[in-house]
């Protein structure tokens, strides 16, 4: 694992491949009614970022907030289709 102290400019890009094991990824699947959905997550953190994927694979969007450390509230603002999936990936 390599550790960054002070600054770094770039030309370029930055590729994070070493990150990917601080996340964890939760299915959720539409009833037609919920707008509301718990995504329970073990990374120990309350301030996590949500990037959400429809059935497709491509980014979908919905608001969301932290409830504790290890719980956050997906909220959609019309409930998706009874059987449409998303895809929550929480990284820390």
């Amino acid at each position: 694992m390599a550790r960054l102290e002070g600054s770094l400019d770039v030309t370029g890009y930055v590729d994070a491949a070493e990150y990917r094991g601080l996340r964890a990824e939760s299915t959720l699947v539409g009833d037609g009614a919920a707008r509301r959905f718990r995504v329970r997550h073990s990374l120990g953190a309350r301030f996590v970022r949500l990037t959400l994927y429809d059935g497709a694979g491509r980014p979908a969007r919905a608001a969301y907030r932290c409830v504790d450390d290890a719980e956050l509230v997906v909220s959609f603002y019309y409930p998706p289709a009874a059987g449409e999936l998303f895809t929550a990936v929480v990284r820390r």
